[in-house]
């Protein structure tokens, strides 16, 4: 995995992960802070993703859990930096609450009840 935006070599693997060709030239040197960062941030982000826990205490666990090099440290973004994005990313993936129950439980009923049952009336 390359950290450079501009490097244009690919690099082709199959569903096992076996190289079989690479296009291109990779001529420069490795940025280990960047590519520690970057892989933090990934795994920070997949958490905030599955779990309901707090971002900030993620975060922090994660950075504790990491033990990032001074260099990474001061390239990773800050936690309310990271927070502002990673809360747009979660309100993507949580479903919104329905604010009428009603419609929804009156559609259940009519499909799989007969028209003597009773209907339970649900107030929120």
């Amino acid at each position: 995995m390359c950290s450079e935006s501009e490097c244009g070599v690919y690099i082709h693997a199959n569903t096992t992960d076996e190289l079989i060709c690479i296009n291109g030239n990779h001529n420069h040197s490795v940025n280990h802070d960047q590519l520690e960062t970057k892989l933090l941030r990934e795994k920070t982000k997949e958490r905030i993703l599955s779990e309901t826990t707090s971002i900030t205490k993620i975060y922090d666990e994660e950075i504790a859990k990491a033990n990032l090099s001074k260099g990474a440290a001061a390239i990773l973004p800050t936690v309310v930096e990271y927070r502002s994005n990673m809360s747009k990313a979660r309100r993507k993936n949580t479903s919104v609450i329905p604010s009428d129950v009603m419609l929804i439980f009156q559609n259940f009923m009519s499909k799989h009840c007969r028209a003597n049952d009773f209907y339970l009336w649900i107030y929120l």
